[in-house]
């Protein structure tokens, strides 16, 4: 199977064909948001960010369609132990009937990650808003809230947090706020960045 820039595939990929290292990174960022979808949308149960980030790792090198049929998936949804889940993702290293090194260590990779706490070192993460959005009481549209059920957040606002959870079937995410300790809310990803502040 050819590939382009980082593991992108597809009928869009030309043997020997050149790309910039801009038009990899695009593709890269298509590719991920398409399998962060894929994992929003078959993810049943609430996950936390190491947990989400270790499942896009796996459906990006192996498709929407393995995770779906994957037991890895079912025992996640079915709110198996965490170990019992993460013990899953070494059963994905053939290729052709044949063990290979790379997948082992990815598979690997990924089930560490998958059962990696979200350290404390986490807490100096900030979210910063794209555009001009709300922090909300439910994962639903701002519209559907009323007044008191949402906190409008202007474009560039920047807020730390201390936890965030990614939301089953949706594509919000639970966040609790340094700056509002007392209340957790939703945030609609597309709305905002998530940076490392290091």
């Amino acid at each position: 199977m050819w590939t382009q820039g980082w593991g992108h595939t597809g009928a869009d990929v030309k043997p020997y064909a050149k790309i910039t290292i801009d038009q990899a990174e695009q593709l890269l960022i298509n590719d991920l948001k398409r399998f962060e979808s894929c994992v929003n949308k078959l993810v049943k149960v609430d996950i936390n960010q190491n947990e989400f980030d270790a499942l896009c790792s796996f459906t990006f090198n192996l498709g929407c369609g393995a995770l779906e049929q994957s037991t890895l998936l079912k025992k996640l949804n079915a709110g198996n132990d965490k170990e019992d889940v993460a013990s899953e993702f070494g059963r994905w290293v053939l290729a052709g009937n044949q063990k290979l090194e790379g997948l082992v260590r990815r598979r690997d990779a990924e089930a560490q990650l998958f059962l990696k706490p979200v350290a404390a070192s986490t807490r100096a993460w900030v979210i910063v808003a794209k555009q001009d959005t709300y922090f909300k009481k439910k994962p639903v549209q701002s519209s559907e809230l009323d007044a008191d059920q949402k906190l409008f957040v202007s474009k560039g606002s920047t807020w730390q947090w201390d936890d965030i959870l990614m939301t089953k079937g949706s594509q919000h995410c639970k966040v609790g706020l340094v700056q509002k300790p007392d209340a957790v809310w939703f945030i609609f990803t597309d709305h905002w960045d998530i940076i490392r502040n290091s």
